[in-house]
């Protein structure tokens, strides 16, 4: 519920603050990738959803799936920004290859699409 929360916040623009995160607007700072966590449709579908914002400048996706892009050069149309599969162990309870990806990617939104991700501890990293 906290990351749909600060999504759904996010999405909308709302400045309210909510769970940890300053602001929605913080984000908008600058283009910042985005991770989304899963691999099958609803994935898929969030991830082509934050493609298409102008305040993300790569979306990916771990560890996706054969309808996602590999590589930074196949971006849809339209300036959608480029989706990629990313070969990560999501495991908990310690989530070490996650986090330490977003640090080192500068990731600004980490997106958990199956529950269990949720229910093993991947927000209280």
């Amino acid at each position: 519920r906290v990351c749909c929360r600060a999504f759904a916040l996010w999405m909308e623009g709302s400045t309210q603050r909510c769970y940890g995160i300053h602001s929605a607007l913080s984000f908008l700072k600058a283009r910042r990738p985005a991770l989304v966590l899963g691999s099958g449709g609803r994935e898929h579908a969030l991830a082509w959803k934050l493609s298409k914002s102008a305040e993300v400048s790569v979306v990916f996706v771990a560890p996706g799936n054969g309808g996602i892009g590999n590589s930074y050069g196949q971006a849809e149309p339209f300036d959608a920004s480029p989706m990629v599969n990313v070969d990560l162990a999501i495991t908990g309870p310690d989530f070490t290859d996650v986090i330490s990806f977003c640090r080192q990617h500068d990731v600004g939104l980490v997106v958990v699409g199956p529950e269990q991700i949720l229910a093993d501890g991947v927000a209280d990293k």
